[in-house]
């Protein structure tokens, strides 16, 4: 069965439940209830698991959390009520750090693996606070490095001064080279700055589980930006800049 079908053949079963006054929150297979009191919550789970079984619904115990909790994992995120907050499994936070320290260390990657990993990062773009503002390098220096109709998936990318070249440039109180080229591996190494900070951001594990609000955040402003390979352009509240 498609996720779709099953999405709609769900459908009238939420619409019973909110009907009902119960709060549910179904996602394709996964269903989170939630309400403001554990004895309140533990009727609408009870009821929720009745009504599912009366229609042959078949409810798979070992993967289910039937005992109400302030704290708990659903679709792949870390839900904290008592915190109001959402951030990424410990499992994820850790594959996502020792992605992008490999990253740090090696400084390039394949253009199949460095998809990967920015695919990895991404999948936490609604629970890491300011990810998308450290994806955006990624997705740019992968865009520019790497041409989908004509390039292979082979395509070594550079990425950062491997971790060595930072220490020693550190050491030695000098910058961080912006180019250079290694004649062992034939890669032209052409450094992208923000790439290196967006890099250390997703290698820290703090950044990464300082979690995301949970539930709806209205905004105070609306900003509304746009960019191009000439020039970029914002405005907010009426007020524009624009530069090249």
């Amino acid at each position: 069965m498609t996720p779709r079908l099953f999405t709609k053949l769900l459908a009238p079963v939420a619409t019973n439940l909110h009907l009902r006054t119960m709060s549910m929150y179904p996602y394709i297979d996964d269903i989170f209830h939630a309400q403001l009191s554990q004895q309140s919550v533990s009727l609408t789970g009870d009821a929720s698991v009745r009504l599912h079984l009366c229609l042959g619904f078949i409810i798979k115990l070992v993967k289910s959390s039937l005992v109400p909790s302030q704290g708990m994992i659903h679709i792949g995120a870390w839900i904290d009520t008592q915190r109001h907050l959402v951030m990424p499994t410990q499992d994820k936070v850790q594959e996502i750090t020792l992605a992008a320290q490999d990253l740090l260390y090696q400084g390039r990657a394949t253009a199949a693996h460095l998809q990967s990993v920015v695919g990895l990062m991404a999948s936490c773009h609604a629970t890491v606070p300011l990810s998308l503002f450290y994806l955006r390098p990624m997705f740019s220096h992968l865009a520019r490095k790497f041409k989908r109709n004509g390039d292979r998936v082979s395509t070594v990318i550079p990425l950062s001064p491997p971790v060595l070249v930072m220490m020693i440039s550190q050491f030695n109180g000098t910058t961080t080279p912006k180019g250079s080229y290694s004649a062992k591996t034939g890669v032209n190494r052409c450094y992208d700055p923000p790439v290196l900070e967006a890099l250390q951001f997703w290698a820290n594990p703090s950044r990464l589980v300082e979690g995301g609000p949970l539930g709806f955040v209205p905004a105070s402003q609306t900003l509304a930006t746009d960019v191009s390979n000439h020039g970029w352009a914002t405005v907010l509240n009426g007020r524009r800049c624009a530069g090249t």
